[in-house]
């Protein structure tokens, strides 16, 4: 691996913020992005001195010319599904402490803490990758200090059904498991089919809300949770809106909006200790008489789901977090 200087390093972290647009690092990106054509080669497919070759989710070719043995994912979304199918990091990303992850964080405990979403890119480096992995929109700006380096660096989104599938087939062929990656691709499809049609005709209007310190939003179809519901069937109210600028998974939020919805069910994704934002929110709500006559709220359908399950990727919890989908609408299907 051909190091570079942390002085480099440095200089080029200092471009990197000036021309890139500002990301806000307190939220885990979920959106999909602008429609790409994405197609992960196979390990027959491959040049025949490359271990596996791959195009990651900005169309960009990763090319793996041997088995990578130092990885970094820079996301703790993507931490499971890579210790799922054998593979180890040489550096781990904070995971916050309000996240039910206990299993993940005893498996990277020995490794360093490379901070929230792993942005300490010096300490990225002084671990000497052979592979990093990062998400859309928080770290597309290092794609020039890494190809620099001539460090393989792939940027992958984990939001919907299928980027799950291509995710678990990607991480079995970067670590040579290609079993249980398939086993894993088999228990999806499998908890798929059992459960698709546990909601069917169940006629109910959902909202998603997504609150956090600095903004509260409603989420669109194209977003961790809305492509859960669509898969069980459930309509979601801001479905067929207009994204916003820059976050193609969210709608503003508009009292307006609820109120002509009116929806049978409000969902709440939180960033940050739940029990904090709730009350936050509610405060703030509880003196409009708009809020107070909402179906959903008169009638106490408000539901506020686990954050390691909904606000990033399960992986190999996907089962488990439909399971809470359908537990939670099944009482409320008229």
């Amino acid at each position: 691996m051909r190091k570079i200087p942390l002085l480099a390093v440095a200089l080029l972290l200092l471009l990197a913020g000036c021309g890139s647009k500002a990301t806000d690092s307190s939220t885990e990106v979920t959106g999909a992005m602008e429609s790409v054509p994405v197609v992960s080669s196979t390990q027959e497919n491959n040049e025949p001195d490359n271990f596996y070759t791959f195009t990651d989710d900005l169309g960009r070719e990763v090319v793996l010319k041997e088995k990578p043995e130092r990885v970094i994912l820079l996301t703790p979304s993507l931490l499971d599904m890579h210790y799922q199918v054998g593979g180890t990091v040489v550096g781990a990303p904070s995971i916050a402490p309000h996240l039910k992850m206990d299993e993940l964080r005893e498996k990277v405990k020995d490794v360093p803490d490379l901070g929230h979403f792993a942005e300490n890119m010096e300490a990225v480096f002084e671990l000497d990758p052979d592979l990093v992995i990062g998400f859309p929109r928080i770290h597309d700006k290092y794609i020039d200090l890494f190809e620099q380096s001539n460090i393989p660096f792939a940027i992958v989104r984990a939001t919907s059904y299928d980027d799950t599938i291509r995710l678990w087939d990607m991480f079995g062929n970067i670590t040579g498991e290609h079993e249980k990656a398939a086993e894993q691709i088999r228990l999806l499809n499998e908890s798929i089919d059992r459960l698709k049609g546990a909601l069917e005709g169940n006629g109910l209007n959902v909202a998603i809300l997504e609150v956090t310190v600095r903004d509260v939003t409603l989420e669109r179809t194209n977003s961790i949770t809305g492509n859960m519901l669509e898969i069980l069937g459930v309509h979601n109210i801001v479905s067929d809106f207009a994204a916003m600028e820059g976050r193609p998974d969210k709608v503003p939020f508009s009292m307006e909006t609820l109120i002509e919805k009116d929806p049978d069910v409000i969902l709440f994704k939180t960033m940050g200790p739940v029990e904090n934002l709730q009350e936050m929110f509610e405060k703030e709500l509880e003196s409009n008489p708009a809020w107070k006559n909402l179906t959903a709220v008169k009638d106490n359908r408000l539901e506020y789901l686990p954050q390691e399950q909904f606000l990033v990727h399960p992986g190999s919890k996907y089962e488990q977090s439909l399971e809470y989908l359908v537990e939670i609408l099944q009482k409320y299907i008229k």
